[in-house]
């Protein structure tokens, strides 16, 4: 793209290299001018072009970051259930050692607890 704009500005210059002085003095400024804004487009043409590459290659990466932020929130709600699920059993657990010493100490069975 760059040498694009090069090659075009390099064009101008040859024409204002190669034109009759009278004329040269006459259009001088006009060669000048219209090359610099050639130049201008194309360059500001490849930044917009790189910037688009860049804002696509940005767009991609917050993607893949979304993808792994709701990864790691599901891997959360699995972790979070899996405790729920333990403390359940913890109580339940619980619960039944505290029935069968009550069941041992009314005498309806005779069980060793640790």
């Amino acid at each position: 793209m760059f040498s694009i704009a090069v090659a075009v500005t390099i064009y101008f210059i040859s024409m204002i290299l190669t034109t009759d002085s009278t004329e040269l003095l006459k259009n001088e400024y006009e060669y000048i001018v219209e090359s610099l804004k050639v130049l201008g487009l194309f360059i500001s043409g490849g930044a917009v072009i790189v910037n688009v590459y860049f804002a696509g290659r940005r767009a991609e990466a917050m993607e893949e970051t979304a993808k792994a932020t709701n990864r790691n929130a599901d891997a959360a709600n699995k972790n979070a259930e899996l405790q729920i699920k333990m403390q359940r059993l913890q109580i339940k657990n619980k619960l039944q050692k505290d029935f069968l010493r009550l069941l041992n100490s009314l005498g309806v069975i005779n069980l060793k607890l640790y």
